[in-house]
């Protein structure tokens, strides 16, 4: 075989090019599904199953008496009030203070609390007098219970998420 037939076998660059092209589309639309469903499943990992996230976000003491930080986050495409909000602590009556909220100034009646779709929040600390016993083997924990009407459902929602009490 003659060189000049070696060399006509062979593609062109224009061939080559548009061999990239049909490689680089097909590889393309083969990952689109497979990065979309990954990130699908990232963010299912992320978001709270439940659709008012309740956050525990510290608990220390302050000025002799445990206060616990709290922020409930509305995860849905739907308004929510915050109805009430109680607590059953170890160590007698305690006090529930909102500490922050996208909706601007609060008053000091501040429930029922409006909840936006998607990221409608709330921050509030619960302040409990000192328990005496200190010990990391004492089971100083209380219980926060929340009501929770989500507008697009026929009942209340009743929350009990458990805190720790921390010195």
């Amino acid at each position: 075989m003659a060189k000049s037939e070696e060399h006509s076998t062979l593609p062109s660059d224009s061939t080559k090019d548009q061999i990239k092209m049909v490689l680089a589309e097909t590889l393309i639309s083969a990952l689109i599904p497979v990065a979309s469903k990954v990130g699908e499943k990232a963010y299912d990992q992320i978001r709270s199953q439940e659709p008012i996230r309740v956050t525990v976000l510290d608990s220390k003491l302050v000025k002799g008496q445990h206060e616990i930080s709290f922020t409930l986050t509305n995860q849905t495409d739907h308004g929510a009030y915050l109805e009430s909000v109680s607590v059953v602590a170890p160590q007698g009556p305690c006090t529930i203070e909102l500490t922050h909220s996208r909706m601007g100034d609060v008053p000091s009646n501040w429930l029922p609390m409006y909840l936006g779709p998607w990221g409608g929040d709330v921050t509030f600390d619960v302040k409990i007098p000192l328990c005496q016993n200190r010990g990391l083997d004492s089971d100083l924990s209380g219980t926060l219970n929340l009501e929770v009407s989500r507008l697009n459902q026929e009942k209340i929602d009743n929350r009990k998420i458990t805190f720790r009490l921390r010195w």
